[in-house]
């Protein structure tokens, strides 16, 4: 309310510094207007005559006889074109830029002070240069190039009182925690000390940008010094835990101090399910997780093969290797079916067979379709072949090829005799692949191939709006109006429609 008067009242009072208002001669396609004499008063009720004729009566008292040629050379003078228009500023003296006093110092933007005077110059608070400008941006620049040596010796040969007085001093600070904090292996003699110091930095910077950002690095080096129960304090005063190395890292030290009250080594593996399945490589901290839980066997073979499933739909050939090395496969038969696999498909290991084939479709997914039709192993587990042509189906599609359809047909029926778990340990792939298979059954409007892609995705891809939406229209395509209704109607009450 304040500010908002404060503007209106602001607004007002410049309204008077307009520029001076501006005078017009008459437009030349206007007739000008002449100034009419002043009249005697025995004149007043006498029409007015035109200019032609003032002229000549003038004439006439004067005693001169104006010719008819007069008259009209003096009437034609009349009709003459006028002078271009020209614009003459006029001043209004007694008019001055001025703002009371009482606006004087008014924010009228945030942060910026403004003052109006006789001149109307406006003032802008500046911020001044210090003298410990030129050294804080060459730590910062060691920092991000992670130069720990030439940090520390801008840091021994600088003015620690100058750069103390710096108002980003505490940013100095931090840099200095961070590049201790990421040294490894990490110096026990000084380990103690440094985590003091860290501890008051983050008291004097709680629910700070700098301290959050130290925070994350500190839980790191106490996972790497198994400083578990010091971790499980600092992991819940982040202000945003979406990282899953860090969600890892605290999963493993709640493992590594589980208790009965309150964790359970089974509530644990529930809960990490979905930083441990995902389409990506796990990274050493969720990596360690996964190694605890397998350790604690909360991690069984069918979920070391949807491990396997994820690192290859990922392509990550590190990850691939990683998850075969805890399948118990040969290391030289991974490698070779990584980077030769025409030379694996027929192996008789159906693990390393997957292997190689979905590495070739991701050389040559035509070639890889058409010898998969040509010699399809029946004697292979369901869960294999119908990973591999799923595989190829994905693959297909991202390249917009023909026979997209007809390989994600085929994986569908290969899993038709796979139950409910199937659907849970990802036989098909993730729901990233799968949207891709169900794109090439709706380019092709096969709504029946279109219902079962959606039937096997997970819980929360069938719950996606989109998907959602071409559910509801499969369905009234086969003429389940009753169900196709009810998901509009759900969908109807949300805001992405």
């Amino acid at each position: 309310m304040k500010l908002g008067f404060s503007l209106g009242l602001a607004i007002a009072l410049l309204g008077q510094l307009m520029p001076a208002t501006a005078q017009t001669n008459p437009k030349p396609s206007e007739k000008p207007k002449q100034s009419q004499p002043s009249k005697a008063p025995n004149q007043a009720s006498k029409p007015q005559k035109p200019a032609g004729a003032a002229k000549a009566s003038s004439a006439a008292k004067s005693g001169t006889v104006q010719k008819t040629k007069s008259k009209s050379a003096a009437s034609a003078k009349t009709k003459a074109p006028a002078p271009p228009a020209e614009i003459t500023r006029v001043a209004r003296p007694g008019v001055k830029p001025l703002l009371p006093a009482s606006l004087a110092g008014l924010s009228l933007v945030g942060g910026v002070t403004v003052a109006a005077s006789q001149s109307n110059s406006i003032a802008v608070a500046q911020t001044g240069s210090h003298v410990g400008d030129d050294l804080l941006i060459q730590l910062r620049e060691a920092f991000v190039r992670q130069d720990l040596p030439e940090f520390q010796r801008l840091i021994n040969q600088s003015d620690q009182a100058q750069l103390k007085e710096h108002p980003l001093y505490p940013y100095a600070q931090h840099w200095a925690l961070r590049q201790r904090l990421s040294q490894r292996p990490i110096a026990e003699a000084n380990a103690e000390a440094l985590q003091r110091e860290v501890q008051r930095f983050l008291a004097r910077h709680d629910n700070e940008s700098l301290a959050e950002q130290l925070r994350k690095t500190y839980i790191e080096w106490l996972a790497d010094r198994e400083s578990w129960a010091q971790l499980k304090l600092e992991y819940p005063k982040l202000i945003f835990q979406d990282e899953a190395a860090l969600q890892c890292l605290f999963h493993v030290a709640r493992l590594k101090q589980v208790s009965a009250e309150t964790d359970s080594p089974a509530l644990i593996a529930a809960q990490s399910r979905a930083l441990l399945f995902a389409p990506r490589p796990l990274g050493s901290a969720c990596g360690r997780l996964f190694n605890e839980l397998k350790q604690q066997g909360q991690i069984n073979q069918a979920g070391l093969q949807q491990r396997l499933r994820l690192a290859l739909e990922s392509n990550q050939p590190g990850a691939i290797r990683w998850a075969a090395g805890h399948l118990g496969l040969a290391a030289a038969e991974v490698d070779r079916a990584i980077e030769q696999p025409e030379k694996c498909l027929r192996s008789n290991h159906p693990a390393i067979a997957q292997i190689a084939w979905v590495r070739l479709a991701r050389q040559d997914s035509v070639d890889a379709y058409r010898r998969w039709r040509q010699a399809e192993q029946t004697s292979w587990p369901s869960t294999v072949r119908s990973f591999i042509v799923a595989q190829i189906a994905s693959i297909s599609m991202l390249r917009m090829q023909a026979h997209a359809l007809d390989a994600t047909r085929d994986a569908l029926r290969d899993s038709q005799a796979l139950g409910a778990a199937a659907i849970e340990a990802g036989v098909l792939g993730s729901d990233e692949a799968l949207a891709i298979m169900a794109r090439s059954a709706l380019r092709a409007k096969d709504w029946d191939s279109l219902q079962q892609v959606i039937a096997w995705m997970s819980a929360r891809g069938q719950s996606e709006p989109s998907w959602q939406y071409w559910r509801a229209r499969a369905y009234r395509q086969a003429g389940d109006e009753q169900a196709a209704q009810a998901l509009f109607k759900e969908l109807a009450g949300q805001f992405h429609f």
